[in-house]
């Protein structure tokens, strides 16, 4: 309460509650009250006081400003003409606009002084002194003034109190929050990868709107205000003017990694921080820990790219160093943007560019023939460069892995194995890429191809002349496919020899690559058992050394090699075979060093959708010396594999009887009939007899009682009809099968 007087008279301004027909607030706080000199007025009887208002608050008071006389000590005394009064009766007196500058009282200004006038404020009806001067009245004097003062000074001697009432100005707040002491700082490099990150948000007007703020981190949202209970992580201190918000990340971020942080903040009046964007760097891995951060992502995440970033940081950080080398090339065709597209084009591949395991593979998205093989040859760069590394492996090099996904948490150990068999894989990449680089693709749509029933290949070669044919720089194709054939041979054997002669049944490791499981007592039944099976796995393995060798021996002589037997035998206690015809011979190095037009071999050997059995060179200039046309119809997958026929002689009555193979599954919706031609002669066809019409798509047999109880031989043929929506058409025929019959 401020009080002030003149001659004794107390000017106190009080707090006071405005009844709400003022709608003004008290601002007895903000201001300070002084009262000027009084003046009297003998005509009017009155009093005037000057009543003087300062702001000493940092806030502006709007007009009116109204002075509200609370108490008078005196009830004789009242306020001469106040502007009005309360609803309680209380006068006031008005500071208008026209005493104010522009209307307002703005911070630390004095208002003019606003004249306070009070009826009967102590005015004396004669002069003492007067008489005082007099010494005759002197004792008349003492007596008058202490009667004056009994009866008469009580009447105008008085004091007042007063509240002061105005319109406070909301500060026009146009300034948004900021950010400062960010933690770690904006460009900072060397973080440590467990670090929290710290916001200082501050608005010294209205203050921080709560609600609005949002922190992301890598594009997540680790914390938003409107939903502040959904975000344990994120602690905050301070009030809305000055706030911190510390987040304690659930995870360390990886090493070498830019993190990015966004920062959204509004404050009460609506002003709209502009979004602060910036990161900082988490410190540099070394080339170990890069290793394991890359291993981690791609066993854990699927994340080749990321994890090949991060092999190559460490062997940009150590370029010898070994376990960098292999992982690097393990992945290494991923950083080829053509060929990661196709794969996520044909779902092997997510948008994130992570590995997908569970998912069919789908047809390219609106790519050619020539556009896909143009991508694989485009990975031999990244092919050459894996080899290059994996060369450099030394013997001694281990490794290991533990998935941590699905619950596994089991090791797998890695040794020079693993690196020569990877290198072998990327051999034979390389074996495969450059002879698809050998021939024209003819640049075909590979939905419309793929999705179009009963392919006629004759119809594909007319459609598409250049199909097949040899491209500009054939014979180097060819020459690098029989070197990549080579070496993928040689790593395999390297491998083999390694596993062979470096490991142990008691090393305790748990090998990727292995020829045969390791001893578990709870598996056999003794430990001879399981000897057994290893010496088996063992004699397995060899075979396919030994297969290998004479592979990579066949492909610097001019001999043929065995590749396939055929036909197959697929029914179970049928006749046996002999070898006549029933190997397909390929002369492995007369087919890598001469390259042969493949479009023009079968445009020879086809006409009218189906094999023809004379053609100009059946041995494809030397590459297939007895290629005969049931293996080609064998080859493309077209009725079934005739087994040689088995004659029977039953009291009397003379059969013969044909087996076959199965038809595939993928051929008997459109499957119409076999049907059996019979001959005396070698040129069996459809003009000779047909002595079975076979429409069971499952049969696998037929049984000829038809021919004549004499000695004679006979030839057989099978001709397998089908139905592609284009009329019935026997596109696939067995070759002839030779009976002699002798007669008891």
């Amino acid at each position: 309460m401020k009080k002030l007087a003149v001659s004794f008279i107390m000017f106190v301004v009080s707090l006071f509650i405005i009844p709400p027909v003022l709608a003004l607030e008290n601002v007895d706080e903000k201001v300070s009250v002084f009262l000027g000199r009084s003046v009297k007025d003998h005509q009017t009887k009155t009093r005037t006081i000057p009543i003087i208002v300062k702001n000493i608050s940092d806030e502006t008071l709007q007009t009116p400003i109204k002075i509200i006389i609370t108490n008078i000590t005196n009830s004789h005394i009242t306020l001469a003409t106040p502007d009005g009064t309360t609803n309680d009766n209380k006068p006031y007196i008005i500071l208008t606009a026209a005493d104010l500058t522009d209307g307002k009282l703005l911070p630390n200004q004095t208002a003019a002084p606003k004249n306070a006038v009070f009826n009967n404020g102590a005015l004396y009806w004669f002069n003492p002194i007067f008489f005082y001067k007099f010494q005759y009245y002197k004792q008349y004097w003492d007596f008058m003034v202490r009667y004056f003062h009994r009866r008469y000074f009580s009447r105008y001697w008085f004091s007042f109190t007063a509240s002061i009432f105005a319109e406070v100005a909301t500060p026009q707040d146009s300034t948004p929050p900021f950010t400062d002491q960010k933690g770690p700082a904006a460009g900072a490099v060397d973080v440590l990868p467990d670090t929290n990150i710290r916001v200082h948000i501050l608005d010294g007007d209205s203050g921080v709107d709560l609600n609005s703020v949002i922190l992301k981190v890598e594009g997540a949202t680790v914390f938003d205000g409107s939903n502040s209970d959904n975000f344990p992580r994120v602690s905050i201190s301070g009030d809305p003017k000055d706030f911190t918000l510390n987040y304690d990340p659930e995870f360390d971020f990886d090493l070498n990694e830019g993190i990015a942080i966004t920062i959204h903040a509004e404050d009460i009046a609506g002003n709209v921080m502009p979004t602060d964007n910036y990161s900082f760097t988490v410190r540099q891995a070394t080339a170990d820990e890069a290793v394991e951060n890359g291993k981690s992502k791609l066993i854990n995440d699927f994340d080749v790219i990321g994890a090949l970033g991060l092999f190559k940081e460490a062997l940009d950080s150590d370029p010898d160093h070994q376990k960098a080398k292999f992982w690097h090339s393990l992945i290494v065709l991923f950083s080829n943007q053509d060929l990661l597209q196709l794969l996520k084009e044909v779902g092997l591949v997510d948008e994130n560019n992570q590995a997908i395991f569970d998912q069919a593979v789908n047809l390219p998205n609106g790519k050619s023939t020539t556009e896909v093989q143009n991508i694989y040859l485009s990975t031999l760069t990244e092919i050459n460069s894996a080899l290059t590394l994996l060369s450099c492996i030394e013997l001694a090099f281990t490794d290991q892995i533990t998935p941590k996904l699905g619950g596994m948490d089991e090791t797998f150990d890695f040794d020079f194995a693993e690196v020569k068999l990877t290198e072998a894989f990327f051999h034979l990449l390389k074996t495969f890429f450059n002879a698809k680089g050998t021939y024209d693709f003819a640049d075909m749509d590979i939905d419309t191809l793929l999705s179009t029933q009963g392919l006629d290949l004759k119809q594909l070669l007319i459609d598409n002349p250049t199909l097949f044919t040899l491209l500009p720089d054939a014979s180097t194709r060819l020459g690098n496919t029989k070197t990549a054939i080579q070496d993928w041979i040689n790593a395999y054997i390297a491998a083999s020899d390694f596993i062979r002669n470096e490991r142990t049944d008691e090393d305790g490791l748990n090998h990727i690559v292995r020829f045969y499981d390791p001893f578990i007592s709870e598996l056999y039944d003794a430990p001879q058992e399981w000897e057994d099976e290893k010496m088996a796995a063992l004699e397995q393995e060899e075979k396919l050394r030994n297969t290998l060798s004479k592979i990579l021996n066949h492909l610097g002589s001019p001999d043929n090699f065995p590749v396939i037997n055929l036909p197959l035998n697929m029914i179970k206690d049928g006749p046996e075979i002999d070898d006549d015809g029933n190997l397909l011979d390929v002369n492995l190095n007369e087919f890598l060093t001469n390259p042969k037009d493949v479009n023009a071999m079968l445009s020879e050997l086809l006409t009218r959708d189906f094999m023809l059995e004379g053609f100009v060179d059946p041995t494809l200039e030397g590459t297939f010396p007895k290629l005969t046309l049931a293996d080609w119809n064998h080859f493309l997958g077209n009725g079934p594999v005739l087994f040689r026929p088995f004659a029977s002689f039953d009291t009397g009555i003379v059969s013969v009887r044909l087996f076959w193979s199965p038809l595939k599954d993928k051929h008997k919706p459109n499957f119409v009939r076999h049907e059996v031609y019979r001959s005396e002669t070698e040129d069996v066809n459809t003009s000779s007899n047909l002595v079975a019409v076979v429409t069971n798509p499952d049969s696998i047999q037929f049984i000829d009682t038809s021919i004549a109880p004499v000695d004679a031989f006979y030839y057989y043929r099978i001709y397998t009809y089908y139905n592609f929506g284009s009329g019935e058409a026997a596109i696939s025929y067995t070759n002839k099968k030779k009976v002699e019959i002798i007669f008891p």
